[in-house]
């Protein structure tokens, strides 16, 4: 490679790293009330500050209810060891457990599961809310929770992520029996770059050939149920950033106009049909990283076949559900978690 072709990709992955930091595509940890662990109406406890403090800022701890496995190995691809965590009472439930997949966030760039990066981050009273312990919150709600690691960019562009994910609800069926889980009623969500992957997943099925070579074959990758925060869902659609486009640029491989093909098939709006299964899209309306029209547009499509959609605009809320100073977002943080769980509880519990 020349020196000015490593310093092109040096670039373009320097301003998708750039964007993952600005829009802060990471969530802060919330504590679930003692009563999300009936089946009775959600309540979500306090949401933390980052307000630099020590201990403000905090990745997923051990808890003394919940059974907590970490860097269990889902997969291959390549050299590269797939792994992922998963959380679940430690007395179980009678019957089969639902289950969920948490999809971190990052510009496809950066993040881990568990999201250890957000304790790196420096926002003077950001408020954020709790995806990052939202696998906590369900496993007490006896769902089986599952926080997965992906490929990322620049070492492993479109469609190694979706691959990944693909892979993971694959072993999660292969496993089903083990962990007790019903293998018919398996769940996804994702926080911006991990919204598009979840909805990838909800929508695009085996003929997409999104499938790759991870393992589990033989075990469907499709899902019962998606939920995306503020995630793309259309490569090919005109209003986005110049830098978002270059995030995307290095994700997808290229410039729009020399890989077209590929942005259509990276965009879960491409996939939409009947068969698609119930989403829910939570975006803020002044996001400015992945405008609000996105996930109206993916609504729209989605009514028109007859599927299974809601859309809840978050007012007075950017990127990661931020405000301006002194203007509360609507519905607030919590709300916007309780609101989850209860999509999930919906479509994935039968008791």
């Amino acid at each position: 490679m020349s020196c000015r072709s490593r310093g092109k990709s040096q670039l373009v992955a320097l301003l998708a790293r750039r964007l993952a930091v600005a829009v802060g595509l990471w969530a802060c940890v919330t504590r679930a009330d003692e009563s999300a662990r009936s089946t009775g109406p959600v309540t979500i406890g306090p949401i933390l500050k980052a307000d630099g403090k020590a201990g403000a800022l905090m990745a997923v701890t051990d808890d003394k209810d919940l059974l907590i496995e970490r860097d269990v190995e889902y997969g291959r691809a390549g050299d590269v060891v797939l792994k992922l965590n998963t959380y679940r009472l430690k007395t179980a439930r009678a019957g089969l457990l639902p289950a969920v997949i948490r999809i971190h966030g990052g510009g496809w760039s950066m993040g881990e599961k568990g999201g250890p990066e957000v304790g790196k981050l420096k926002i003077k009273d950001a408020v954020k809310p709790g995806i990052e312990n939202l696998g906590l919150t369900l496993a007490r709600r006896g769902y089986f929770a599952v926080d997965i690691s992906y490929r990322l960019i620049p070492a492993a562009r479109f469609p190694a992520a979706i691959e990944d994910c693909k892979c993971a609800v694959r072993w999660l069926r292969e496993n089903a029996k083990k962990y007790s889980v019903d293998p018919d009623r398996i769940g996804a969500v994702g926080t911006s770059a991990g919204g598009h992957l979840a909805l990838l997943l909800a929508c695009a099925d085996e003929k997409a050939g999104l499938e790759g070579n991870g393992g589990h074959a033989g075990y469907s990758s499709r899902i019962q149920a998606a939920v995306s925060w503020y995630g793309p869902t259309d490569f090919t659609a005109a209003g986005h950033s110049d830098l978002f486009r270059k995030t995307v640029e290095a994700f997808v491989g290229g410039p729009y106009e020399q890989n077209k093909e590929r942005y259509r098939q990276a965009s879960p709006i491409t996939y939409v049909s009947p068969a698609v299964p119930p989403i829910l899209l939570v975006h803020g309306e002044e996001d400015p990283a992945v405008t609000f029209k996105d996930s109206q547009s993916m609504a729209e499509r989605l009514r028109a076949v007859g599927a299974d959609v809601t859309l809840i605009p978050v007012k007075h809320a950017g990127h990661d559900f931020r405000s301006s100073p002194g203007t509360p977002i609507s519905p607030s943080a919590e709300e916007i978690v309780a609101r989850t769980i209860e999509f999930f509880d919906k479509h994935l519990r039968n008791d």
